[in-house]
């Protein structure tokens, strides 16, 4: 807790609780970052007077709302900042995900353009191979007819050798 002993309000107050409220009332003030005209006029509005015996039943119950109030403000702030935390992380999580999962469809797209281009090679050779096997049938056929045609002659010319022989 704070120290709340020798500050002016508990000597003139002669109530050390209400000095401890009102002390930890400006460290809340401070803490929360309010404007210095902000916390210029709390401040006047929380000093008692001079001749002001201390704080009125009233004063210290509203003083203790405005301070659950805050404490209530401070911890639904640190819930957000663990929400926010928590969102943070989930995004950081999520990006690893996707650039994984980039790189993986940058290998799927690439086996595919790889893929493309052997199915294109192949359709190149199919039809080199069967222009080949056309072009070869006719000289199959020619080299057959020319050996049929000399096995031919030559058994005339055997034949014609005997019976003149």
């Amino acid at each position: 807790m704070l120290p709340c002993t020798g500050h002016r309000w508990a000597t003139s107050s002669g109530s050390a609780a209400a000095a401890c409220a009102l002390v930890r009332a400006r460290f809340v003030l401070q803490a929360l970052r309010i404007s210095p005209r902000a916390q210029r006029l709390a401040a006047r509005r929380c000093r008692p007077a001079e001749t002001d015996e201390g704080f009125s039943d009233a004063q210290l119950a509203e003083l203790a709302d405005r301070e659950a109030d805050v404490d209530e403000r401070m911890r639904e702030i640190q819930r957000i900042a663990k929400s926010v935390s928590d969102l943070a992380k989930m995004f950081s999580e999520l990006s690893v995900l996707i650039v994984e999962q980039g790189t993986i469809l940058d290998r799927i797209d690439h086996n595919m353009d790889m893929a493309v281009g052997h199915v294109e090679d192949g359709v190149k050779n199919l039809v080199t191979a069967e222009g080949y096997q056309k072009s070869a049938r006719p000289i199959i056929c020619m080299t057959i007819l020319m050996v049929l045609i000399v096995v031919c002659v030559i058994i005339i010319v055997v034949k014609a050798s005997q019976k003149t022989g």
